[in-house]
């Protein structure tokens, strides 16, 4: 991959998580050598928002996971964490619909553990 096509790639990156700071440097004799030449810091704007993911990973286990399918944490029993950072990562699209599915279910289970009194 080409320095140009590394830092598209990063600005790609850096915009689906909602802008920052990208540091590039500017290749030459010193650069090759391993010295940087030149930084820059280039700001990304972007006007979308970011679905942040993978933070409290779903699982049976709870040795690799935080949540179980319900998006109940495995160590505090009445907490949840119904968002998209259950997923590990995101396909092409946008994880919205997938999100308000996992939601639902998550808040029926909830009223059911509430009814029997477990929560």
């Amino acid at each position: 991959m080409t320095s140009t096509g590394r830092r598209g790639f990063l600005k790609t990156g850096l915009a689906a998580l909602g802008g920052g700071t990208l540091l590039s440097t500017t290749a030459g004799k010193a650069a090759l050598s391993g010295q940087p030449t030149d930084i820059k810091i280039e700001r990304i704007k972007t006007r979308s928002p970011a679905h942040n993911m993978g933070t409290c990973r779903m699982g049976n286990d709870p040795s690799n996971s935080v949540l179980n399918s319900f998006c109940q944490t495995h160590d505090i029993n009445n907490l949840f964490v119904i968002d998209a950072s259950c997923f590990v990562s995101c396909g092409t699209s946008n994880p919205s619909l997938t999100i308000q599915a996992i939601a639902k279910r998550s808040s029926e289970y909830i009223i059911k553990e509430i009814k029997k009194g477990k929560i």
